[in-house]
């Protein structure tokens, strides 16, 4: 997935071990291995058995898909302070578990092999295990935003369980957001405090302009990270629809809503939103528009409200919105939702617009989810920029080259002498841009080497950073620096991550380096290169995740010593390096390895040559090699002049082709480039003759005349090497014409009846052509001037006219056969019905019929063609049209078709597979709803509709069975992976359904007390066919499943009453509480335990832009009563049935710190009552370390796909808040509250 080309050698992975790489799976693989590649080895060897790495950073493997946390883990390690921490971590084995299932231990570990390891790339393959993730899902794109999150709560979980309290990532990472809404009447102001690791920043931003979210007007855009972090505190006005709820109004009242940041942590984290909803299409987009972020941040305008930000960008862009012409269109890249790789969930946030205090906590998601339009900045000359428009925060897009007011002479010196201190510089005056003090000018600047011309730039731009720092200071402490940009590079349904992280170590100009963290490639960049980032155009990477360190002079220069690092990775690593310099010694032994074939020229023709093979050393000579040939030979060395009458050619065992000249006997086989391919002959004269001269020029043609006599079998390489011969030509001196002469003479063919052939394959189609060589217009060409052709070309030769059509050519006629023939294996059905094996082989040709293939198995096997079936052995597909040819049906050579006895089936039916299917139940199988049983096949006409099909299948099935069925109270329903499949309507087309051989359908009987009607009398089967099911929290038992089928425009407020009324009785309405279950594929209902429950009564929406969004058949809801307590004291029969890894994490965090029962609010409470005594504590970690014994690898860690989000849960919980609230405020604990990307997530 890198976009980059790395100098290093390429490598290969072995679980933890990075070796240089090999060079194929042969017996002497290694043989054909390049001198770059051996010299490389040759210096890791020693990089290896040196005291110090050579290299400062390493890379990280990709397993598949994990480029994003490739770059968010170097992010991690590359902050000194998380470093540190880390390492001071104490893994304590009797409380922590299994160390291969410990986050923290693994990432402990991950980054002492990253500081100390000596191999080029690290694996990550321990962390991922200890996420509990198999080999698949190394595959699939994460998040990571929420990658991050799962880390910092495994590092906090590992403190909590040995009794501490981790609040050093809170120091690090943590700030405080206010929430406020201020009725306009009455002037009471509803505040409340948030907690957040990071802010999700907007892009697309329609309301701030006046727009609404679903209105179709362009959006303006944010076009720096400034004008996000405005448009992120910029207020609202609750008015019209949108009024706020005021409990001292007791009315609803026009509001102002909005944020303010109370606090910065010292690593502030910022996320760019480019990823939203476009509601001209309701589809998942990517904005690509260019945002600059500085390279120095000034927050201290922003800690004080939106009111107290000077020179507001939002303000200048309301009044240019007004009179600026229309704008382009922005270039935005629309995706399905189906192709999406990682699973980002987008809400309408017209839908979770909150009206009264209750919905505090989430107007972070509203104002951190806005979205604007495309406006493309411009390069301002600052030279020129009044005081309103110089940048605040030193934005690196209002920089030019030479129109920076800074002092060369001061820059030169202090780059050249490398002394002096930024701080004098600092101090130094700030002189003019005069004549004598002018910018380098461009030759001048063209006759610096290029590297000190980067390093003059990277000294500048340092400076320049410093200067903005030192004026943002005097404003207040709150000045950050940029130290990492994680970067994606594609669209929204693919693409690939990487970084560009500053070291905080300084290079020997004093300056911290940027380096681009690309998986395995580690490498220096310029700031230039982190510009690149802004983004502009579909495909250019963007940052969307900022890091930013508050600047501290006191901690300017970190240091992360190797002391820090436990003793057992030393150990580890130690033995790592032994291991290591073993490993490439013995590669290194069997890369030099080399097995040469050598002839001996006995100068007779036509005679046979005798050969021997040497082992040797590439690192050998030349010399070295003649002299162990000749005594294999057994010829005396002694008798030999090697200077003067030995000589060795390089040798095709083909053409029996002398070809180049080697006499070069001080140089290594290496140099020479000898690999397992090289053959050579050795040739040996008298003191009084003269060796042959070579002719580089020459080349030797194989040639073949065709022959009515020979079977050439398809163009069986043997036959055409035996019957072809050998001419050699002058590639340079002689023409065409010259070739014609060799040829006719050697064949005795006239010169004007000769026709020579190229033949042209095309490995893509699979087709070949002839093309006619001596044409008479090209005749005059030198062989180097015609059609190339060289020492492994074929001609091919016949008496002929040249302008005739090539596909009267003979020859043509034999290049065909080879791709008309097919050689296809079948089974016997007399001795093998179930074709297991396919032993038996049939040519046939491409032209032949289905029916005359039959006719050939029918001879061969001894069966009645008539009575044959054939099927592709891989769908068991039926071939049919008795007319079509073997070719129409897009066989390819080799192919296995199974062959069955019976009658065949019509052309144009499909025999599909019809089963029973029964709603389940059993209560304690969570990812099984239905059982089916198979009933028979059934041959059909895909023209025909579902009532028919429906017939067909009723008569067949009562035919056979005595318990016969009502056509009246039967389903028929397309199967699907794991669920009941789409209800097929009267009258529905099966063209609709993509019917084939073998296609799975479903007959289900409708059982009358298990099924309900909410549906619309006048279009009935306008309708979803869905599931429901109650969950007993306190039992933790299923009800019945039942099945409903609901009109596609109802309410959700509407079915809630319904189902209280119909389906569950002795659940009121407003107590119901549902929840959808996406993917039936190891569900356990101890996840019901986690999910955010949604008040169905609560959503005057239509069902599928709800929060539980019912928009298909055989959707899944699970209903429970919300007046219930979840029981948490299960069995230990009951947590290995039911229990997941994620409970057991939300267990363990509820026995450290167990909170007090929530106070009853009306009818409603949320959640159960953790116990807080030692018997408690000590019963639920029993239970806790004995699922973990019973963990399965895949459900180790559960990582919500597609980073942070308010989904449609987290808005209905906010909705359950409002009804148990009634609108009076409750005050949240700061510690149990964590804001995360899009939204406020309350922990457990």
């Amino acid at each position: 997935m890198s976009n980059f080309k790395s100098n290093q050698p390429t490598f290969y992975q072995n679980h933890d071990d990075i070796v240089i790489k090999t060079a194929g799976s042969r017996v002497n693989r290694y043989q054909d291995v390049q001198p770059s590649e051996l010299e490389d080895l040759q210096s890791y060897l020693q990089e290896l058995q040196s005291e110090e790495r050579k290299q400062k950073y390493l890379g990280l493997c990709n397993q598949g898909a994990t480029c994003y946390m490739n770059s968010l883990l170097q992010a991690l390690y590359m902050t000194p302070e998380f470093r540190q921490f880390i390492y001071s971590w104490d893994y304590n084995p009797d409380l922590h578990g299994n160390q291969e299932y410990s986050i923290p231990y693994q990432l402990q570990r991950l980054f002492a092999h990253l500081q100390m390891s000596r191999r080029r790339a690290v694996e990550t393959r321990g962390l991922t295990k200890s996420f509990g993730w198999g080999a698949n899902m190394s595959f699939v794109q994460h998040d990571a935003q929420e990658l991050c999150r799962v880390l910092f709560d495994a590092i906090e979980q590992s403190y909590a369980i040995v009794g501490d309290q981790c609040t050093y990532i809170k120091d690090l990472y943590q700030g405080e957001i206010e929430s406020y809404v201020k009725c306009e009447e009455c002037g009471y102001e509803s505040i409340n405090q948030d907690k957040y690791l990071d802010l999700t920043l907007p892009i697309r931003n329609e309301d701030q302009f006046g727009q609404n979210a679903q209105s179709k007007t362009k959006a303006r855009n944010s076009t720096s990270l400034e004008m996000a972090l405005e448009i992120f505190l910029k207020p609202e006005r609750l008015d019209g629809d949108n009024q706020y709820n005021c409990s001292q109004c007791q009315k609803k009242v026009n509001a102002i809503k909005g944020l303010k940041i109370k606090s910065t942590p010292k690593i502030l984290t910022l996320q760019l939103n480019r990823f939203t909803m476009d509601y001209n299409t309701f589809q998942l987009v990517k904005v690509h528009d260019r945002v600059t972020f500085p390279f120095v941040l000034n927050m201290n305008d922003y800690l004080n409200g939106y009111d107290g930000i000077k020179n507001k960008r939002v303000d200048e862009m309301r009044s240019e919105d007004q009179s600026a012409k229309p704008q382009q269109t922005e270039t935005f890249e629309y995706v399905k939702k189906q192709s999406v790789a990682f699973d980002v969930q987008m809400e309408d946030l017209s839908q979770s617009n909150q009206k009264d205090e209750a919905s505090q906590s989430n107007i972070v998601s509203s104002g951190m989810t806005l979205a604007t339009s495309n406006e493309d900045a411009t390069m301002i000359d600052i030279s020129i920029q009044s005081d309103n428009d110089k940048p605040r925060t030193g934005s690196a897009e209002q920089k030019t080259r030479h129109q920076k007011l800074i002092d060369e002479d001061i820059l030169q010196a202090d780059f050249i002498k490398g002394q002096s201190q930024i701080s004098e510089n600092f101090e130094s005056p700030i002189k003019q841009n005069s004549s004598e003090n002018s910018p380098l000018s461009l030759k001048e600047e063209q006759d610096i080497d290029f590297a000190q011309k980067q390093a003059l730039d990277s000294k500048r731009r340092d400076i320049e950073n410093k200067q903005k720092i030192q004026e943002n200071l005097k404003e207040g402490d709150q000045v950050y620096e940029l130290f990492a940009v994680l970067i994606h590079q594609g669209n929204q349904g693919s693409g690939h991550y990487y970084a560009y992280i500053r070291s905080f170590e300084k290079n020997e100009n004093g300056i911290s380096d940027w380096m681009v963290f690309n998986d395995q490639e580690v490498r220096k960049i310029s700031e230039e290169d982190v510009e690149r980032a802004y983004g502009q155009k579909y495909g250019d990477p963007t940052a969307y995740l900022l890091m930013y360190r508050r600047y501290e002079p006191q901690n300017e220069i970190i240091q992360i010593s190797n002391e820090l690092i436990k003793e057992c990775y030393h150990n580890e690593l130690q033995s790592q390096i032994q291991s290591l310099i073993k490993e490439q010694r013995e590669v290194y032994e069997q890369m030099i390895q080399l097995t040469l074939k050598i002839y001996l020229d006995n100068q007779q023709e036509n005679a046979e040559l005798n050969y021997v093979e040497v082992n040797i050393k590439k690192t050998e000579t030349l010399g070295e090699l003649a002299k162990q040939a000749l005594q294999l030979h057994g010829i005396d060395i002694q008798s030999i002049d090697l200077q003067n009458n030995f000589r060795f050619r390089a040798f095709d065992e083909k053409k029996k082709a002398k070809l180049t000249v080697y006499n070069q006997y001080d140089d290594t086989l290496l140099k020479l480039r000898f690999n397992y391919t090289t053959v050579l002959m050795i040739e040996l004269k008298q003191s009084e003759q003269e060796f042959e001269v070579y002719d580089p020029d020459w080349i030797f043609i194989r040639v073949i005349k065709h022959d009515s006599n020979v079977d050439y079998e398809q163009m069986n390489p043997e036959i055409i090497q035996q019957h072809s011969q050998v001419i050699k030509v002058n590639k340079k001196l002689e023409n065409i014409y010259d070739l014609d002469k060799k040829i006719s003479q050697l064949y005795g063919i006239p010169e004007q009846k000769l026709v020579i052939l190229m033949r042209v394959q095309f490995a893509k189609s699979g087709t070949v052509k002839s093309e006619v060589y001596n044409l008479h217009w090209r005749k005059s060409k030198t062989i180097e001037e015609g059609p190339r052709i060289d020492d492994s070309s074929f001609l091919f030769i016949e008496e002929g006219d040249t302008k005739d059509k090539n596909e009267n050519f003979k020859w043509h006629q034999e290049f065909n056969k080879q791709f008309e023939s097919l050689t296809i294996n079948i089974n016997d059905p007399s001795s093998d019905p179930k074709g297991l094996e396919y032993k038996q082989q049939i040519q046939v040709r491409k032209s032949e019929t289905l029916c005359e293939f039959k006719n050939k198995v029918g001879l061969l096997l001894n069966l009645n063609p008539e009575e044959i079936i054939v099927k592709r052995a891989n769908n068991l597909a039926e071939l049919k049209n008795l007319n079509w040819k073997m070719g129409d049906f897009n066989l390819i050579d080799g192919d296995k078709l199974k062959i069955e006895q019976g009658k065949p089936h019509i052309e144009g039916n499909f025999e599909i597979n019809v089963s029973l299917i029964r709603l389940s139940n059993d209560n304690f199988t969570d990812d099984k709803l239905f059982e089916t049983t198979f009933l028979f096949k059934l041959q059909i006409n895909p023209n025909i509709d579902s009532t028919t099909l429906k017939k067909l299948i009723v008569e067949q099935y009562n035919d056979k069975n005595e318990n016969k069925l009502d056509i009246r109270q039967v389903k028929v329903r397309v199967a699907k992976l794991d669920d009941f499949g789409d209800v097929l309507k009267d009258a529905d087309s099966l063209e609709n359904f993509d019917i084939f051989d073998g296609k799975q359908i479903y007959i289900q009987e409708i059982i009358p007390d298990r099924t309900f009607d909410f549906v619309n009398a006048k279009d009935p089967s306008n309708c979803y066919h869905v599931l429901f099911r109650e969950w007993d929290p306190e039992t933790w038992q299923y009800g019945p499943l039942y099945e409903v089928r609901i009109d596609k425009q109802a309410y959700l407020n509407k079915l809630a009453i319904f189902l209280a009324d119909k389906v569950f009785p002795h659940i009121s309405a407003e107590s119901i509480q549902g929840c959808k279950v996406n993917y039936l594929s190891m569900f356990k209902r101890s996840e019901l335990v986690l999910k955010r429950w949604n008040v169905l009564k609560s959503q005057a929406t239509k069902i599928a832009q709800s929060a539980v969004k019912i928009s298909k058949d055989s959707d899944y809801i699970i209903i429970k009563d919300s007046r219930k307590f979840v029981r948490e004291d299960l069995t230990e029969e009951e947590m290995q049935k039911w229990s997941t890894p994620s409970y057991v994490t939300y267990l363990s965090k509820r026995t450290v710190k167990p909170k007090p029962a929530p106070k009853p609010i009306g009818a409603k409470s949320g959640g159960g009552i953790a116990k807080s005594t030692a018997d408690a504590k000590i019963e639920i970690k029993k239970k806790v370390m004995a699922s973990r014994a019973n963990r399965p690898l895949e459900q180790a860690i559960k990582i919500n796909v597609g980073g942070p989000k308010i989904d449609s849960e987290s808005k209905q919980q906010s909705n359950d808040q409002k009804e148990s609230k009634s609108n009076e405020e409750v005050e949240q604990d700061p510690e149990n509250c964590c804001l995360m990307g899009s939204g406020v997530f309350m922990q457990v």
